[in-house]
């Protein structure tokens, strides 16, 4: 294994380890003191399903097994369930929404600021089904502030109406006060999507349905169920971190049946120079994926 250090980045390269998958990005900058979420595009996968990933200061070979692996004397964390998104993807391929906790940004800061090198690793671990070695993949983390640089993506996301309540009562024909969605996000770019409505007799959405359309491999992105639209969204969100999206006027949404309504915030998969994925590069598809407003959970609902 050989280390080369530029700056405050460290590169690894490893010599002879066989390493069949491969990944896109190969690294990302991330932000230096809260969560950041990250579309991971993976390819070349051989009976091959993914177990769990981990965060890290340091690598160490993974032999008799393929690849780097973390150091377990400097391991940060692992990826929580409840942020666990992966799935097979494309030919040979998978797809990874790396969420990083604040704890584990937090970790790594402050061990960049008591002089240690400011960069850290994600590390997802590959089981062979047919008796293989397994395969450890890593992608380099920058801490590069929460700005410009980084993925556009969600980082909370929550709706409101003007009248706070939890589940709102109105009248038959009545319609509810104004909503909206407070923001919080990590990057910059275009965040567009659109506003439905889910009214009394509908199958209801499932978590799944919630997912930002970022979050999903392209193939299942138009297998979302879709419900009556009733306005649209095309906004630039600046490198602030915070933004209140106004909701379409309250006279727009369907009020004439009795019942529990869902007003829903779809958000739409934009380009993000900072996020996108280029399929060809790790060999399971082509083309690029758009990544901006990746998220690692399901968009609440307004009821």
């Amino acid at each position: 294994m050989k280390r080369f250090l530029f700056g405050t980045a460290l590169l690894v390269t490893t010599l002879n380890v066989n390493a069949e998958i491969r990944r896109n990005p190969v690294a990302v900058n991330v932000n230096t003191q809260g969560a950041t979420t990250v579309f991971i595009s993976y390819g070349g996968l051989q009976n091959q399903i993914a177990a769990e990933a981990l965060w890290c200061a340091d690598l160490v070979p993974a032999t008799p097994d393929i690849g780097m692996k973390c150091n377990p004397a400097r391991t940060w964390g692992r990826l929580p369930e409840r942020y666990e998104l992966a799935r097979p993807s494309g030919n040979a391929g998978f797809t990874d929404i790396m969420t990083i906790p604040q704890n584990v940004a937090r970790r790594a800061y402050g061990s960049a600021a008591n002089g240690a090198n400011s960069a850290f690793f994600y590390v997802r671990r590959f089981i062979s089904t047919t008796g293989g070695p397994d395969e450890y993949v890593f992608v380099l983390c920058r801490l590069a502030g929460g700005g410009a640089s980084v993925p556009l993506a969600l980082i909370d996301v929550q709706l409101r109406f003007a009248k706070d309540a939890e589940v709102l009562s109105t009248r038959t024909g009545e319609a509810p006060p104004a909503f909206f969605a407070d923001i919080k996000y990590t990057g910059t770019g275009r965040f567009a999507g659109r506003w439905e409505v889910v009214v009394p007799g509908d199958e209801p959405p499932t978590a799944e349905d919630l997912i930002p359309e970022a979050s999903l491999p392209v193939e299942q992105r138009s297998l979302q169920k879709r419900f009556a639209q009733v306005g649209r969204f095309d906004v630039f969100l600046p490198p602030g971190g915070s933004y209140r999206l106004q909701g379409p006027s309250p006279e727009k949404l369907p009020t004439a049946i009795e019942g529990l309504y869902q007003i829903l915030l779809r958000v739409e998969a934009t380009s993000d120079v900072e996020g996108n994925t280029d399929l060809s590069t790790v060999g399971s598809g082509q083309g690029t994926v758009y990544t901006g407003g990746v998220a690692g959970f399901s968009l609440p609902a307004l009821r």
